[in-house]
């Protein structure tokens, strides 16, 4: 990247090097083609002028007497050419010009250097058709306009070169972590799947052989089963939905839902599983008038959503385990508050936690299983509904997830 814009300022460095020479030499042809031209029209005169000289004197052609008269009628040509008859070269001249300089100028300057000159012909030998800069600085300000120009287009393009350079690496590293993160996400959803299995085999065995014959016990090897088929199932969906949203094969079952009857119901039915966990899930409602509490969604997929963030919640709580679901109105939008006491986000990764794969990477996280998709899902399904899912820090230490749907008017 650098390389390639270093070779290019050498490149351009040697080309204004030479843009002097080139502006020289292009403007010294095409003066020279003006004065061949009026070198043309001054020899054209003085061959009429010869011309007219020998037709009007006898000339005798023996003895080589007609190129004598030939040389003797240019030299008589000369004064006439200069003369104030003449109009070929000054047309609007009022008196005779010297017979030694015929010049267009009006200032005095150093005629021993022309910048370009031709011999006019061999009728006027020691004579020149020459041109003058009434400038002598033009070639330099030219060549620097050309060199200002150049040096912004060399800064422009070597710009370009690292601006893309910086691109590409950026994309590129993009990429790299991306495909970290989908090795990472393989890794724990292999360990997530085996997790819950192995807890479900093992009571199974316990069971088939009779090893507990206490009759709370099996009932709570059941209920353990129960619940790791049920986080398997979760496991599954999201993994399931994940490939439908990503193809846009995602399909909602939308009908008018009462949202804080919606969340009540999901909190009972968690409440058991949740305290066998340590957990504690409450539930509380500001909605005043239930008729303004209704969005038209899929509930299915809006239970799915919260599953998700309860989930997250228990995962990144340790010492104070109190999770609470709260509902409420604000303008024309429902609101629903997952809040718990875990850790809380570090404000420089709150907008990409719900990236797919995302994972915080940290020694308070490592830890913590999971496979990168549960606030990404989530954030999805809400979105599709027309609504959206924001985190913020909650007072007194963790975080709060707030799901807001519009209101059915």
């Amino acid at each position: 990247m650098i390389i390639p814009g270093i070779l290019l300022a050498l490149l351009a460095v040697r080309a204004i090097n030479r843009e002097e020479a080139f502006i020289e030499k292009r403007l010294e042809d095409t003066l020279m083609l003006e004065i061949t031209h009026v070198v043309t029209l001054v020899n054209t005169e003085l061959q009429r002028i010869e011309e007219e000289l020998l037709s009007a004197s006898p000339v005798i052609k023996e003895d080589g007497w007609e190129d004598d008269w030939k040389r003797s009628s240019s030299l008589i040509g000369v004064p006439f050419l200069l003369s104030a008859g003449n109009r070929i070269l000054m047309p609007e001249a009022g008196g005779a010009l010297p017979d030694n300089e015929l010049s267009f100028l009006e200032q005095k300057r150093d005629y021993s250097r022309p910048f370009a000159a031709r011999e006019i012909s061999e009728y006027l030998p020691l004579w020149e058709a020459a041109v003058y800069l009434t400038d002598p600085d033009i070639i330099s300000s030219r060549v620097n306009f050309v060199t200002t120009i150049m040096w912004i287009l060399i800064v422009i393009l070597f710009a370009s070169i690292i601006g893309g350079g910086v691109l590409v690496l950026k994309t590129l590293n993009s990429e790299i972590v991306l495909a970290r993160q989908k090795t990472t996400f393989v890794a724990n959803v292999s360990h997530e799947l085996k997790t819950p299995l192995t807890s479900i085999r093992m009571f199974a065995e316990m069971l088939k052989q009779g090893k507990q014959p206490d009759k709370e016990k099996q009932a709570r090897y059941f209920d353990i089963m129960v619940s790791e088929t049920e986080r398997l199932t979760r496991l599954i969906n999201n993994i399931l939905d994940f490939s439908r949203m990503d193809s846009g094969k995602k399909h909602y079952n939308k009908k008018r839902v009462d949202i804080s009857r919606l969340c009540f119901k999901l909190v009972e039915s968690e409440h058991i599983r949740a305290e066998q966990n340590g957990f504690k899930i409450s539930f509380k409602s500001t909605v005043k008038d239930s008729k303004k509490g209704i969005a038209y969604a899929d509930e299915e997929a809006i239970k799915q959503a919260l599953l998700n963030l309860l989930s997250n919640a228990e995962k990144y709580s340790d010492k104070e385990k109190d999770i609470n679901v709260e509902t409420g109105q604000e303008n024309n939008f429902l609101y629903i508050d997952v809040k718990d006491r875990g850790r809380g986000i570090p404000p420089r990764h709150v907008k990409k936690i719900f990236n797919e794969f995302y994972r915080i990477d940290d020694s308070l996280t490592s830890r913590v299983k999971g496979t990168g998709l549960g606030l990404s899902i989530a954030r999805r399904i809400i979105r599709d509904h027309g609504g959206d899912i924001k985190c913020f820090p909650r007072d007194g230490g963790g975080s709060v997830f707030r799901i807001k749907l519009p209101v059915i008017s």
